[in-house]
């Protein structure tokens, strides 16, 4: 599988002639040769992962296009012509090439409380784990942990305990928008030296890939 990094918190994961797209939000700068794209996920309303423009893009070279996301996210998509498909509670589902488990959890805290519901996802039970804007773990082992290391809610200690929670070969940064080049090396160096060395920890500058 290939996956690439597009900005914020968007990865593209490409095995089998199949293109899955998540989380194409507005802190990201699609490709204008962005190419075919089967199927997306978008995984909460907030605005860094649901982008209406970015969406429309990738639907007018893909008609055909499934979106998978949130009650939310359908409702706020309803007067479009897009082809949204609700996800909630705990599903699996088959993308083609891929086997997504859906987990529907609460939006890591903000302020107080919860502000939305979101969507954690496993790939082909071994392959990537993106936990969305949350700390949901999990305890099947996997290849690729997407760790989240920025955002409103973000602190560096409970990501640091959440990334060894999780039992993946790789670490890999994701929704980093908000960290200056200096705010990313910081908090790279604190995750990096409270993690297994054995480990590999990986940044992707956008439109980078990796190939697993």
């Amino acid at each position: 599988m290939k996956l690439t990094k597009y900005g914020h918190a968007c990865l593209l994961l490409e095995k089998d002639d199949v293109r899955l797209l998540v989380d194409p939000g507005s802190f990201t700068e699609l490709p204008g040769e962005l190419g075919s794209i089967d199927f997306v996920v978008v995984t909460e309303e907030h605005l860094d992962h649901l982008n209406q423009d970015n969406l429309n893009q990738i639907a007018q070279v893909n008609p055909d296009v499934k979106i998978y996301s949130t009650k939310a996210v359908a409702e706020n998509l309803k007067d479009t012509d897009l082809n949204v498909n609700v996800v909630s509670g705990d599903q699996t589902i088959e993308l083609g090439a891929y086997k997504v488990a859906f987990s529907e959890n609460d939006h890591a805290v903000v302020y107080q409380k919860s502000p939305c519901r979101s969507l954690a996802i496993t790939i082909d039970d071994d392959l990537l784990y993106y936990p969305s804007d949350t700390y949901r773990t999990i305890d099947n082992k996997v290849r690729i942990l997407a760790l989240p290391t920025s955002g409103p809610w973000f602190k560096v200690s409970e990501c640091i305990e959440f990334a060894n929670a999780i039992d993946s070969e790789i670490v890999l940064t994701t929704h980093n928008a908000l960290n200056s080049e200096t705010g990313n090396k910081v908090t790279h160096n604190f995750i990096v030296n409270n993690i297994d060395e054995k480990r590999r920890f990986v940044h992707l500058d956008n439109g980078e890939s990796i190939e697993v």
